[in-house]
């Protein structure tokens, strides 16, 4: 093998040198066939997958109704219902990521499995012989579908809450509303400003975390309003450091804030903010050390991500079951045009 290495190399380099057609002429011209066509269709396993999670528990994805009748079996073995309801037929596929996929489920388990080591889109793309843009977007279909089972956090006990900062950034954007510089370059203004988004962090000591981009610059009451409202039990003890915007907000929802000093002890007896902090180092190595540093637009779904596997305990079976059951589809276009700054409060 390392005696054709070198000339496996100039090959390598001639082919990507090719462009999309002449690739494909080359490939035909040696007998290779294509992925795609190796690939089976997937209609069907997908259909019987769909079946095995949900059961006897059929709805229509219009009205939600499970007042649903078998209406008709198509050639690739995929069955048809209608709503008894809405009279609406609809596949069990309707509005889910499986919708109109062009792969076979083995590859988007495949693919499922990768997200739980974290592989990079390059690396998700060769181990399911898939493009670098289908690795994108299934990333961020499943990434999407995660948004509902952390809707679902609740802490409670003792929450630990601080923010943390990321530098806006257009990574992949065709027009900037700036001038471009390398990564890494830091901001021209010190300390918090509205080259920054802010991003409230609440974890608890059973593990649980809750996280969302908000705004710019420094937070504000309404800020945790927008992000924690919902996720926080009446009665928790809230530690977080001495920013003003906390004891208005444990107020309103008649929690035990206790505030820890930044120039004195770092605890307070059972009490501290340790814990958040690891989250914020865990974060920024995974956003900014992994992956190299992700567009700010696509921030919130690497946040869902970090929470469901590293402090929600999340498993691939929990993700394959929200998988079968979320019909919150996204396309393509909803995805890429999706806001450059997705803040919870206008800049």
């Amino acid at each position: 093998m390392d005696e054709i290495a070198p000339q496996i190399a100039l090959l390598r380099q001639m082919y990507m040198g090719l462009d999309k057609k002449s690739r494909k002429a080359f490939l035909a011209s040696i007998g290779h066939k294509d992925s795609h066509e190796e690939r089976p269709a997937g209609n069907s396993t997908i259909d019987a997958f769909l079946h095995e999670k949900l059961g006897c528990h059929i709805a229509c994805p219009d009205c939600k109704s499970e007042t649903v009748v078998k209406w008709s079996v198509r050639k690739d073995g995929t069955r048809r219902y209608k709503c008894k309801a809405c009279g609406r037929t609809f596949v069990l596929a309707r509005n889910t990521v499986f919708y109109h996929a062009k792969i076979g489920l083995d590859i988007i388990m495949k693919y499922v499995e990768g997200m739980k080591e974290k592989d990079v889109l390059r690396l998700a793309a060769e181990k399911c012989g898939i493009g670098l843009k289908t690795s994108f977007f299934w990333r961020h279909k499943i990434l999407d579908s995660l948004r509902g089972v952390m809707d679902g956090v609740r802490l409670d006990g003792i929450v630990e809450s601080d923010e943390t900062f990321f530098a806006i950034s257009y990574k992949g954007a065709s027009a900037l509303p700036r001038d471009a510089h390398d990564r890494g370059v830091p901001a021209s203004k010190r300390g918090l400003s509205d080259e920054k988004t802010c991003v409230p962090c609440a974890v608890n000591r059973d593990g649980k975390s809750v996280s969302m981009v908000s705004n710019l610059g420094k937070v504000s009451g309404a800020d945790l309003e927008n992000v924690f409202a919902g996720h926080v039990a009446e009665g928790a003890v809230w530690c977080s450091d001495r920013d003003r915007s906390y004891p208005g907000f444990a107020e309103r929802h008649e929690l035990y804030l206790i505030q820890i000093r930044s120039d004195g002890p770092r605890t307070r007896g059972a009490f501290h903010i340790q814990h958040v902090n690891a989250y914020h180092s865990g974060i920024k190595r995974m956003v900014n050390g992994h992956f190299r540093g992700v567009a700010t637009k696509y921030l919130n779904n690497y946040l869902l991500w970090y929470n469901f596997f590293n402090y929600g305990g999340g498993t691939l079976d929990v993700l394959t079951d929200r998988l079968a059951v979320d019909f919150t589809r996204q396309r393509r276009r909803d995805i890429w045009s999706r806001p450059a700054l997705p803040l919870l409060r206008a800049a």
